[in-house]
């Protein structure tokens, strides 16, 4: 009873061809717990909440795919409560289109907001959870049998030792106040955002019913294809200054500043 089977575990940008066709097969699907995928070809977070699409020519020839997150965990939850899907692999410092952002980049602090970038559109879209690929590495990367060395939101430099980069304390705003047994919900949230696009937060209830939401007002500028702004949607960007926000549950109203690169969560009542 312990143990969960996931498939796919693959590239977001397949996943739903790939599982779709399993789910509507009833002697497959009861067998299925969960759908496990991977960030990488969002682009460190620079195409989220997309349908996939072809871009660029690379190896893979569409980038994207995080809307698909939400059609299939619609799919599992048809099928049972209990079914997940789970974002279950990703790490900053891989390249497929140039070498500029391959490896560690110890205190980047875009890392940090491509990140959490993340993590609030896949939880937004159902996903159960977030896995770090390697919360630790040493300052190389490493170790890696294939030379595949990346950055980590932990550091080991020696016995005495560690850095915590920012994609540490980027994730800790989710791991350490959406607690086990939250439950992802629609809240009144507002912002003096010019575009739509700029106001992002994503909302939890706790089982003690408090309100979690968890506010970000940055850009993704680190990692591949970022610095071509005319290929970066604006869900990858940003208002460029400060916003105000108010947060509504139930009876319950705050209001507050954020200030332009800054992650937030705040936590109120709603009863």
């Amino acid at each position: 009873p312990g143990l969960k089977l996931m498939f796919h575990d693959d590239q977001l940008n397949v996943m739903k061809d790939n599982v779709m066709p399993f789910l509507e097969d009833e002697n497959v699907a009861q067998y299925i717990d969960g759908v496990a995928y991977h960030w990488y070809l969002t682009l460190e977070s620079v195409f989220e909440n997309t349908p996939p699409r072809r871009v660029i020519d690379m190896r893979h020839a569409e980038l994207g795919g995080g809307k698909d997150v939400q059609t299939v965990w619609q799919k599992l939850q048809e099928q049972s409560k209990d079914k997940f899907v789970l974002m279950s692999e990703a790490c900053n410092g891989f390249d497929i289109t140039s070498d500029k952002w391959f490896g560690p980049r110890p205190g980047e602090w875009g890392y940090g907001y491509d990140y959490s970038h993340d993590i609030l559109w896949q939880l937004r879209n159902g996903a159960a959870g977030w896995t770090d690929w390697n919360l630790m590495l040493d300052e190389h990367g490493g170790p890696n049998l294939e030379g595949n060395f990346v950055d980590s939101p932990v550091v080991f430099k020696d016995a005495d030792t560690i850095y915590q980069n920012p994609s540490f304390f980027h994730m800790a705003h989710f791991s350490r106040y959406v607690v086990p047994g939250s439950k992802q919900v629609n809240m009144t949230i507002t912002c003096g955002a010019t575009k739509e696009e700029f106001c992002q937060a994503v909302a939890f209830l706790t089982p003690q019913g408090h309100a979690v939401v968890v506010l970000t007002n940055d850009e993704v500028k680190a990692g591949q294809l970022a610095d071509f702004d005319f290929l970066v949607p604006d869900l990858a960007k940003g208002q460029g200054k400060p916003l105000t926000w108010q947060i509504t549950c139930k009876s319950s109203t705050v209001s507050g500043e954020i200030p332009w690169k800054a992650i937030q969560t705040v936590i109120l009542p709603c009863e």
